[in-house]
């Protein structure tokens, strides 16, 4: 197993019982080598210790210390920072006091994880006396008071700002008045080794061949999860709303739906009835058919997904779309570049099936305005609908109207050309 995270601070954590000669141990690599801090936590707060014995082991090291003064209210009262010597200058700083004061974390372009970054910094107590305070990595200053021990971190520009002494606590001015007791740094995605890469292990001398890595994803920053939580509340699983109905129903598992029409009210087999807890959804499946239309197995799926999501004492039912036949007639004047296909394939091609067009009838000047956005027509003189069948009727003004649950279907479109002669 191959790991791309550094450690150049870490901050082991104790619970001691308040005695003379207190010993911990510390067993790990990092800490065998370290610059060591020792903070111990008595009833008034944290404070360094700067009087104890330190043995370097085979395994990690030992520290011995007075800690007859410790608290004993059963919480962690000791800690041990340990820092990488190579990086000490980068781990401890000056501080002026000021608000909003910011460090460089001088990272060379790897990224801190912020769920593993903690600082001890002197801090004002409630009773005037200035001591070491733990640190915490919030997203947001805002959401804190004057007193609370928060700072922030910007990872792209390696810096760390405190609060404003209105929302984050000041740090007390002086030197070495703050100190990284706690610092994970990575490449994050960017210290992804490639697929096929050769790695060689010094222990055995042997070569391995790596796979691609899988699953993972960069840290979400606060503003993704803003918009993240956004989408979210979007969504639903519990439908009110008929939009929702039709929401759920393009969204059943395992199917392509093209299209879908919520009905609330509306039972195909009592059409001329209000049936008031009743939602039948009109679903058009995808398909290069001219006339999709959905079978029992689709219809059957669609109907369990808004079982799933109904409202109480509300009846769903998935309904195949029904189609209206229909014929067109334009008469228009246009440039003699302009052919009679391009016309008719724009008429085609805005009455193909989709889901938008589930109940929606048609009038003359929608789809005048259609043919007038083509190249070289000029002026539009005619536009005749026609129905076919029972499911479509005509208004007084010449449009067309249908059944919440139709599609119109263009059954055939004559098309005149009056050519300029200019």
């Amino acid at each position: 197993m191959a790991v791309q995270t550094e450690s150049r601070a870490r901050a082991y954590r104790f619970t001691v019982k308040p005695k003379k000669a207190c010993r911990a141990d510390l067993t790990s690599a990092q800490a065998k080598n370290a610059e060591v801090a020792v903070f111990l936590r008595a009833a008034e707060g944290w404070r360094q210790v700067a009087d104890y014995d330190i043995k370097r082991m085979a395994d990690g090291l030992r520290i011995t210390l007075d800690a007859a003064d410790a608290s004993g209210d059963g919480a962690e009262n000791l800690l041990v920072a340990c820092l990488d010597p190579i990086y000490l200058k980068d781990l401890l700083f000056d501080a002026t006091g000021r608000p909003s004061e910011s460090f460089r974390l001088n990272l060379g372009g790897k990224k801190v994880l912020t769920e593993h970054l903690t600082l001890l910094c002197q801090t004002l107590c409630e009773d005037g006396v200035v001591r070491p305070a733990l640190w915490r990595c919030v997203d947001d200053l805002t959401l804190y008071g004057p007193r609370d021990c928060v700072f922030v971190c910007d990872r792209d520009r390696e810096t760390l700002t405190v609060g404003d002494g209105a929302h984050g606590a000041l740090i007390a001015p002086g030197q070495g008045a703050v100190l990284v007791a706690e610092e994970l740094i990575s490449l994050c995605g960017g210290g992804n080794i490639p697929a096929g890469a050769s790695l060689r292990f010094s222990e055995d001398g042997e070569e391995a061949v790596n796979a691609a890595a899988q699953g993972g994803c960069e840290a979400e920053s606060l503003a993704e999860g803003r918009g993240r939580l956004l989408h979210r509340l979007e969504e639903t699983r519990k439908c009110v709303a008929a939009k929702d109905y039709e929401f759920q129903a393009l969204r059943t598992p395992g199917l392509r739906v093209a299209g879908a029409r919520a009905i609330p009210g509306y039972n195909v087999r009592h059409k001329h009835q209000k049936a008031q807890a009743w939602v039948s959804v009109a679903v058009l499946p995808a398909g290069d058919e001219e006339t999709p239309t959905p079978d029992e197995r689709f219809l059957a799926a669609v109907s369990r997904q808004l079982e799933r999501s109904r409202s109480v004492c509300i009846r769903t039912e998935a309904i195949p779309v029904r189609y209206a036949d229909f014929s067109v007639n334009v008469t228009l004047r246009c440039e003699q570049s302009l052919q009679q296909e391009a016309v008719e394939s724009a008429i085609r091609s805005y009455f193909a099936p989709c889901g938008k067009r589930i109940g929606a009838g048609v009038g003359r000047d929608e789809l005048a305005a259609v043919l007038q956005k083509l190249p070289g027509v000029l002026q539009i003189d005619r536009v005749e609908f026609r129905g076919l069948d029972q499911n479509s009727y005509q208004t007084a003004g010449g449009e067309l109207t249908v059944m919440p649950d139709t599609l119109l279907h263009l059954r055939s479109a004559a098309v005149t050309l009056a050519k300029d002669r200019r």
